[in-house]
C-alpha cells in the first residue's frame, strides 16, 4: 500500500460511519484503488444484512467527465470488482432517455456514467435514489464555475436531498480549496472529511525551454529545471538552431516542440499538449517534417531500434483508422510513423484506437488537446507544452496546466516524469515560471450558484457587496436576457458566502412562476423537466409532439413496420426545429436542410467515409473529422436527446408507451444503427456499428425485446459466440451475460455454502442428449473446469461418468469458477434437478434442447 493510499484510509475512507468526503491527491498516486475500496465499503454487507444482503440491491455510481473515460473506467473496474461478484456497467451517452437501457440497472452493482446521464436517470427514475450507496465523482474540480459545473453542483445537491443515506466522495488532483468542498459536502464535519495528500510515487521535473544568447546562427536552446535538479541534468542544452534563408529554425513553438519530442522520445512516450485542435494538428505535421529532415520518417522505440512487433501494431492501428475515416487520411498515415494528433473533433472510435496504440507502444508521440487531460490513464514519460494561449485573452488556466502535467511519469513504471514549457526567450521563460510552476497559483474551485448569486447582487446594487452587508431586503431584478437568465431558470438552494438567501429565494420563485405561466400544462411541464431541456426547447418539443400526435390520429398506419421510414422522417424533421438541435446546427455551422438526410444515413449505418462523401457539401467542410464531429454533436448528442424528449411527451399525450422501432429511435440515433436489436448490442458495449448490426441480424427473434436479446445471448455457447464475431467482442458478450447471475446465487457462491439451481446449456452441441435422456432427477453429476478455453476461461463442463452433457450457464459459471479456484475450495455437489428421462419419454430427446429445459441443483459446503 502506498503512503498516499494509507493517508486516505487514515482520513476515514472506509470508517464504519463514513462521511461525505473530498480527496485531493496527485495524478498516479493510487486514486483507482481508493475508488475501489470506497465502492467495496459502500456495497459490503451491513449489520443485519447477513442473511439477505444480496436482496438489497445497493448501487455505487462512478461519475466521470466524458463518455470516453466512462468506457475506460468500466473496463478497469470490471477487471477487479467482477472477480468479487460485483457487476460493473456503464451507460454511454448524454442526456437522452432510452427506456430499455434502464433494464441494465437491474443487473448492475457499480454504474459508470457522466454527470449528465446520472442527472437524467434521477429525473426519470426517482426510485433509483433509494438504491444509491455511493456517488463517487472523479475529476471533482469539474464542479467549478461553468455551465457543466452548474449541472454537477445541482446534481450533487439533489443527491444530498433525495438520497441522504448515499455517501458522496469527490476525487481531484487539482483542488487547492478542498476544505471548501469538504465543508459543503458535510457542514458538520468541520473539514475533517478532507484527505489532502501530496505524496506521489513518481517525481515531476518541471522545466522551461528557451533560446540562449544572441539570435544568430548556432544559437543554443536549453532547459532550465530550476530547483528540480542540477544544471547538467539530461543534457539541458538540447537544441541548436541555424539560419534557414533569413530566419532561424526552429522558431515557431510547434517546430521547437517537434524537435524536443525527438529528443525526449529516447526516454519514453511524449505528449505534446496544445490548447486548440488546430495547434495539435499543426504540431503533429511539424513532427512529420522534423522526421523527414532527420532522414527517418518513423519514430523508433526507446532504444532507437524499430521492432517487427511495433511495425505490426502500427499497421493494425492504421487499418482500423482507415475503416473509420479512410486509408488516405493523414492520421492513418501518421500512425505508421509512430505519431498522431488527438482532439475533440477526431471521431471517438479513432480516438480510442489512438489511445490503445499509445498504450501499447505503437505511438511514441501524441499531440493532444485537453481531451486527454481529464483522467485518461496513458503511459506518458514527458509532457511538452509549446503554447498556453487558446486565443486573444483566453489563456490555459493554471489548474488545467497542472492537470495535464500530471500525465507525465508512469506510476509503477517510472520514478519521474518531465514537464517542459516552451518559451521564445528568457523573458518569456521567467513569466511562464512565475505563472505556471507554482502549485499555489492553481485557481480555487468556485460554486457556480454562488458566483451567479454574486453577479445578481452586483447587478442590483451597482457595486460589490461589502463584508457583512445586510442583503435581506434586496430585490433582485429579473435579468433581461443572456446567460444569467438561462441559468437562473434552474436555480436550486445554496449555502454560500454567508449572505442571506432570502433575495435569491424570491428571485428563484419569480423565475419558476414565469416558467409555469409559460408552460401551464402541469403534466407536460413535468415531462419537460424530466427531459432536461431548456424552457424554449421544452416549448418547441411540446409543439412538435402535438403535431406528431395529430398526424398519427389522421394516419395511424404510420405506426406499422411498413410505414416506419415515413414516421422516422417526420419525427426527425420536427425534432430538428427544437432549440437544442438548432443551437448545435449554429455551433457547427451546418446547413439546416442537411440534418435529416444526414441523420437518416447515419441510422442506416453508413460508414463515416460514405457519410462524408454524401454530405460534406451541405456540411460546408472537406475534412472528414469535421463531418464526424458534427454528427457527434448535432445527431448523437442533441438529436437523440430531443427525440427522447419528444417520445416522452408523445407518450403523455397518447397514453400509450412507444414500442418497437419508435421506442428505440433515440438509441438508433445515438448509436447509428437501424434496428432495436442492433441498439441492444450497442448498449452492452459493442460500439462498432457494423459488428452490432451483424450480431443483431443473427438474433432469431423478428422483433426482440431487450430481455429476449440478452436471453438469446445467454443461450449461445462459447463456440457459437466466437463464430459470430471477433475475439474481443466475444469476450465482451460473454461478460455481458455473466453480469446477470442472480444475487442469491452469488451470495451462496461467495459465502461458500448454500444450494441453488442452475440451467444446463449447450445440450444440443454436446451431441450426447441420448445419454442425458437416460438420467433421472437426483443423478449425481461432475463439474469440470475448462480454463484452457481461450474465449471463456471460466467455462465449466457438466459430465456424467466422463460423458460431456453441456455447460453451466455462463452467468453462474464465472462466480462459481472463481470459487472453485480458491484454496481451499468449497466442496461442490451437482445433480440433475430435472427428470430428463421422463421428458425424453414423453416428448422425445429433442425436447432436452429447449432453452432451460434441464436444470441442475448445486450445493456448496466448506472445504
Amino acid at each position: 500500500m502506498w503512503p498516499s493510499q494509507r493517508a486516505a484510509l487514515d482520513a476515514g475512507l472506509v470508517d464504519a460511519a463514513a462521511r461525505n468526503m473530498t480527496v485531493t491527491m496527485p495524478t498516479s498516486a493510487g486514486k483507482t484503488h481508493i475508488a475501489e475500496w470506497a465502492i467495496l465499503h459502500a456495497l459490503a454487507p451491513r449489520p443485519g444484512d447477513e442473511n439477505r444482503w444480496w436482496l438489497v440491491s445497493r448501487l455505487a455510481v462512478y461519475v466521470v467527465p466524458t463518455r470516453a473515460l466512462a468506457a475506460q473506467v468500466e473496463r478497469h473496474l470490471a477487471e477487479s470488482l467482477e472477480l468479487l461478484g460485483l457487476r460493473v456497467s456503464s451507460l454511454f451517452g448524454g442526456a437522452e432517455h432510452v427506456r430499455y437501457e434502464m433494464q441494465l440497472l437491474d443487473f448492475t452493482d457499480v454504474l459508470v456514467v457522466t454527470s449528465e446521464k446520472l442527472d437524467l436517470l434521477l429525473r426519470n427514475m426517482p426510485e433509483l435514489a433509494a438504491r444509491l450507496a455511493l456517488v463517487l465523482v472523479d475529476e471533482g474540480h469539474a464542479i467549478d464555475r461553468s455551465e457543466r459545473g452548474l449541472r454537477l453542483e445541482m446534481l450533487l445537491t439533489r443527491v444530498r436531498r433525495t438520497a441522504p443515506a448515499a455517501r458522496l466522495l469527490l476525487l481531484s488532483a487539482v483542488l487547492p480549496n478542498g476544505e471548501d468542498l469538504a465543508r459543503w459536502l458535510d457542514p458538520d464535519a468541520d473539514a475533517t472529511n478532507l484527505a489532502s495528500i501530496n505524496w506521489s510515487p513518481s517525481r515531476l521535473r518541471m522545466g522551461i525551454f528557451s533560446w540562449r544568447g544572441r539570435d544568430a546562427d548556432g544559437q543554443q536552446g536549453a532547459i532550465d529545471y530550476g530547483n528540480a535538479g542540477n544544471g547538467e541534468f539530461f543534457l539541458p542544452r538540447v537544441l541548436t538552431r541555424h539560419k534557414k534563408r533569413v530566419n532561424l529554425f526552429p522558431s515557431a513553438p510547434k517546430d521547437v516542440a517537434a524537435a524536443l519530442a525527438l529528443h525526449f522520445d529516447r526516454l519514453g512516450p511524449v505528449l505534446i499538449a496544445q490548447p486548440t485542435k488546430v495547434k495539435a494538428r499543426a504540431a503533429a505535421k511539424a513532427l512529420g517534417e522534423a522526421l523527414k529532415k532527420e532522414g527517418a520518417p518513423k519514430l523508433g522505440t526507446a532504444d532507437g531500434s524499430f521492432s517487427a512487433e511495433v511495425a505490426r501494431r502500427r499497421l493494425e492501428a492504421s487499418a482500423e483508422i482507415g475503416r473509420h475515416i479512410g486509408t488516405s487520411h493523414e492520421l492513418a498515415l501518421m500512425v505508421l510513423g509512430g505519431y498522431a494528433y488527438h482532439h475533440a473533433e477526431v471521431p471517438q472510435a479513432v480516438r480510442n484506437c489512438l489511445e490503445r496504440a499509445y498504450r501499447n507502444g505503437a505511438l511514441r508521440v501524441l499531440c493532444a488537446t485537453s481531451t486527454l487531460s481529464q483522467g485518461m490513464n496513458l503511459p506518458t514519460k514527458t509532457v511538452l507544452v509549446p503554447d498556453t494561449w487558446r486565443g486573444q485573452g483566453d489563456r490555459v488556466s493554471v489548474r488545467d496546466f497542472w492537470n495535464t502535467a500530471g500525465r507525465a511519469g508512469r506510476a509503477g513504471q517510472e520514478t519521474e516524469g518531465h514537464v517542459v514549457l516552451i518559451a521564445k526567450d528568457s523573458s518569456a521563460a521567467q513569466e511562464l515560471r512565475r505563472h505556471y510552476l507554482d502549485r499555489d497559483r492553481i485557481e480555487p474551485v468556485v460554486s457556480t450558484l454562488g458566483w451567479l448569486y454574486y453577479e445578481l447582487v452586483i447587478a442590483r446594487l451597482g457595486h460589490r457587496p461589502g463584508a457583512g452587508e445586510d442583503l435581506t431586503a434586496l430585490d433582485l431584478a429579473d435579468p433581461a436576457g443572456g446567460k444569467l437568465a438561462e441559468w437562473a431558470e434552474g436555480l436550486d438552494t445554496l449555502g454560500a458566502q454567508g449572505w442571506s438567501l432570502a433575495p435569491l429565494a424570491r428571485f428563484s420563485a419569480r423565475r419558476v412562476a414565469a416558467i409555469a405561466q409559460r408552460l401551464p400544462d402541469r403534466p407536460a411541464r413535468a415531462a419537460i423537466v424530466r427531459s432536461g431541456l431548456s424552457v424554449q426547447g421544452g416549448t418547441d418539443a411540446l409543439a412538435a409532439a402535438e403535431q406528431i400526435q395529430t398526424v398519427l390520429i389522421v394516419r395511424p398506419e404510420l405506426l406499422t413496420a411498413e410505414h416506419w421510414p415515413s414516421l422516422q422522417r417526420l419525427i426527425l424533421t420536427l425534432a430538428a426545429d427544437v432549440h437544442e438541435v438548432q443551437r448545435g446546427i449554429r455551433q457547427k455551422k451546418v446547413a439546416a436542410p442537411a440534418l435529416v438526410p444526414l441523420a437518416t444515413d447515419w441510422i442506416a449505418s453508413l460508414p463515416a467515409v460514405d457519410l462524408h462523401q454524401r454530405h460534406h457539401g451541405n456540411l460546408l467542410t472537406l475534412d472528414i473529422t469535421a463531418t464526424t464531429s458534427a454528427i457527434d454533436k448535432i445527431i448523437v448528442q442533441d438529436l437523440a436527446w430531443v427525440v427522447s424528449a419528444l417520445l416522452q411527451i408523445l407518450e403523455l399525450r397518447r397514453g400509450v408507451p412507444a414500442e418497437g422501432h419508435l421506442a428505440a429511435l433515440p438509441a438508433m440515433i445515438k448509436y447509428g444503427v437501424g434496428s432495436p436489436a442492433a441498439c441492444y448490442a450497442s448498449s452492452i458495449g459493442i460500439l462498432d456499428r457494423a459488428t452490432a448490426t451483424t450480431l443483431a441480424a443473427n438474433c432469431p427473434y423478428p422483433e426482440p425485446t431487450f430481455r429476449q436479446f440478452l436471453d438469446w445471448l445467454s443461450q449461445l455457447t462459447t463456440d457459437e459466440i466466437t463464430t459470430l464475431t471477433d475475439p474481443d467482442t466475444a469476450r465482451l458478450l460473454i461478460r455481458s451475460t455473466e453480469r446477470r447471475s442472480p444475487r442469491a446465487t452469488q451470495a451462496a457462491i461467495l459465502s461458500g455454502t448454500g444450494t441453488f439451481t442452475c440451467p444446463l446449456r449447450g445440450v444440443r452441441h454436446s451431441g450426447n442428449e441420448a445419454h442425458l435422456a437416460q438420467l433421472q432427477a437426483g443423478t449425481p453429476l461432475d463439474l469440470v473446469r475448462a480454463p484452457s478455453n481461450e474465449a471463456d476461461p471460466n467455462a465449466i463442463q457438466v459430465q456424467h461418468h466422463g460423458v460431456f452433457l453441456g455447460w453451466i450457464a455462463r452467468e453462474i459459471a464465472r462466480p462459481l469458477s472463481l470459487a472453485l479456484d480458491e484454496n481451499p475450495a468449497p466442496r461442490v455437489y451437482a445433480g440433475l434437478a430435472t427428470d430428463a428421462r421422463s421428458i425424453a419419454q414423453q416428448n422425445g430427446a429433442d425436447q432436452l434442447h429447449v432453452h432451460n429445459a434441464v436444470a441442475l441443483t448445486i450445493t456448496l459446503a466448506p472445504g
